[in-house]
């Protein structure tokens, strides 16, 4: 043993990953607040890494007045976690294509977990369309459900329809009733969606929404010319997202298009776009046709009886 010396880990070298901006709870770092690693930004606040404390007061401090409003995940990040939402599902056959087209649109970095089939961001938003995207997937109150599908039409809700699919289709909303422990509702404390009801007993809620999604359509659109099959994907998303926060439990009379209008209004790029769905009939068979008008081009998705015959189904 004479001559050896046991290192401890900190004399080995430690290797880094240049360009990754990311660190504790998958937030992304400040590097330029506190030195490397030692304080993320958690959109709301700033967390110090180093002392386990954040910068700001938690907005929902008054509900836990024995807790400092400066502490992380009620002083106890080993069991709890300061929520972050990841409230955007994709399902479906075509989930992770129309994830990867998403990517193209947008600065964040989108990740989707195909177990789950959950969709989750980090980054720093650079304009309204990547907040309104990052708002949607963090928001703790509306649960969004994308629906991928090569189905081209849907009976609505409300047992209205058949309606043909024209790269999406617009589902409304339910608002569920969750039933709320009290180490549950405290692992929630922070998610906005709790309802006091008397002294010590509390109800949980959430809106569900129900998006369709058909990427087989919106890559002929992009083909033909027309906007980004990716594009299409965060429009459906944010289009359901609005409609859920603003019309919880609405259906397409009652909320849809407030809610595309809203959807356009962050998105100057769908916005400015003039194509948009068409119907026309044949002519020589006299069949109603389905389809998108990309610059004057009539780009054909499907027929009255592919409509009926070929419906969604969950």
């Amino acid at each position: 043993m004479n001559g050896v010396i046991k290192k401890s880990p900190m004399d080995f070298p430690i290797t880094c990953t240049t360009g990754y901006r990311y660190g504790f709870g998958g937030h992304e770092k400040n590097d330029e607040v506190s030195g490397s690693g030692n304080n993320v930004d958690m959109g709301d606040r700033w967390l110090d890494t180093r002392l386990g404390r954040t910068s700001k007061p938690d907005a929902k401090s008054k509900q836990y007045p024995s807790v400092s409003p400066y502490a992380y995940a009620l002083n106890n990040p080993i069991f709890y976690i300061d929520p972050d939402g990841k409230t955007v599902y994709v399902y479906g056959k075509d989930a992770q294509d129309a994830t990867c087209e998403l990517q193209k649109t947008t600065s964040l970095q989108l990740s989707y977990d195909s177990k789950k089939n959950q969709l989750t961001a980090m980054g720093k938003p650079q304009n309204d369309y990547d907040r309104a995207l990052m708002q949607a997937i963090l928001d703790p109150n509306v649960k969004v459900g994308l629906y991928t599908t090569s189905a081209q039409g849907y009976t609505s809700k409300d047992n209205t329809g058949p309606y043909p699919i024209l790269i999406g289709g617009y589902e409304g909303s339910e608002v569920k009733e969750k039933s709320s422990s009290k180490e549950q509702f405290l692992a929630d404390y922070a998610s906005g969606n709790l309802q006091k009801v008397s002294e010590g007993t509390y109800k949980e809620y959430e809106v569900e929404t129900t998006q369709l999604f058909n990427l087989e359509q919106a890559k002929a659109v992009e083909n033909a010319g027309g906007e980004q099959s990716g594009r299409a994907a965060g429009h459906e998303i944010l289009e359901s997202f609005f409609g859920g926060v603003n019309a919880p439990g609405g259906d397409y009379n009652s909320s849809y298009k407030a809610a595309h209008n809203a959807a356009l209004k962050v998105d100057p790029i769908a916005a400015g776009n003039k194509d948009e769905n068409a119907i026309k009939t044949d002519a020589a068979t006299n069949t109603k046709e389905y389809g998108w008008s990309v610059k004057g081009k009539f780009v054909k998705f499907s027929t009255k009886t592919d409509v009926e015959k070929n419906q969604f189904k969950k």
